[in-house]
């Protein structure tokens, strides 16, 4: 059992960021999510990358889709 004073706010913060992104980007595949979301934060600890620049990286337009996925359009007849 993990004690209370190892838990690390920010580690967490971070594993919780890269997560999203590889959800973002295989949103139909979760294994393949997490394992995207384990290289993410790797780099991000090695080179700094944010996982949020290296999403976009790999899918330019994946946010604006996203965006716009939200918002229905409606037409009128």
């Amino acid at each position: 059992m993990e004690r209370e004073d190892d838990f690390d706010i920010e580690e967490w913060s971070r594993q919780t960021r890269c997560v999203k992104c590889g959800n973002q980007l295989f949103p139909h595949n979760p294994k393949r999510a997490y394992v995207w979301a384990e290289h993410a934060y790797l780099k991000w600890n090695q080179t700094g990358l944010s996982p949020e620049h290296q999403r976009d990286t790999r899918s330019p337009n994946l946010m604006e889709t996203l965006r716009n996925k939200n918002h229905p359009v409606v037409l009128y007849y």
